[in-house]
């Protein structure tokens, strides 16, 4: 029995429930795009974020370094008379998953009419990231130790 045209029209015509029944091809892939954009901004706020605690993590031990090492001038000094006139080279520092190369700076002056009394310069230079970084520490201090005997 043949069939009329009417009827083949209709066969044709996509249905409400044909033209709702999945995504488009472009639709998609606009989806696959914005995704991949949204991972790739978190994977450089992730990146971006351990640097930063990595930056701040060899501040924070050269910091503790600077500190020491003034705190030890100054015993020195005020056990031997006597101040240190250089640093050792270079430390290494050891941050369990980098290594950085602490290069020291080391300056000592008399402060002006007391023999006594001097300004300790202090710094350590690294490399990160490209960038050098200095960190310093001053401090005045004196040879003089009170008499700790005690007073009739």
């Amino acid at each position: 029995m043949p069939r009329s045209f009417a009827s083949l029209a209709q066969e044709h015509q996509p249905s409400k429930l044909r033209a709702r029944s999945g995504f488009t091809f472009i639709e998609i892939m606009v989806t696959l795009v914005i995704l991949s954009l949204g991972i790739v901004a978190i994977y450089r706020a992730l990146f971006v974020s351990l640097d930063q605690i990595s930056h701040l993590n060899s501040r924070l031990y050269v910091n503790v370094m600077l500190e020491d090492r003034l705190s030890k001038i100054e015993r020195t000094l005020r056990a031997y008379k006597a101040l240190p006139f250089e640093l050792e080279p270079q430390a290494v520092l050891d941050l369990g998953v980098k290594s950085v190369r602490l290069e020291p700076e080391l300056s000592i002056a008399e402060v002006v009419n007391f023999s006594d009394i001097y300004r300790i310069d202090v710094a350590y230079r690294w490399q990160e990231n490209g960038k050098t970084i200095r960190l310093s520490r001053s401090a005045i201090i004196s040879d003089y130790v009170p008499n700790e005997s005690p007073t009739p």
